[in-house]
């Protein structure tokens, strides 16, 4: 997603319906992605990670098996 949006010129009703569509999903998923942000920054202790704990699941795994033997 861009920070500017260009906006094709518009010569009919449906044309510029589905520029507003489009224009309201980006909103919305821009919303939703400062809530999330937020949720990190200002969410209750517990549920913060340090950037250190953003561990893959590959990295993780060793720690919870045992290797066969």
């Amino acid at each position: 997603m861009n920070a500017t949006t260009s906006l094709p010129e518009i010569t009919s009703v449906e044309q510029a319906r589905g520029v507003l569509t489009s224009v309201f999903q980006e909103l919305q998923q821009a919303r939703w992605r400062v809530a999330q942000l937020e949720k990190e920054l200002y969410g209750p202790s517990s549920e913060r990670q340090a950037p250190e704990s953003n561990l893959s699941k590959e990295q993780v795994l060793p720690f919870l098996v045992p290797p066969a033997d």
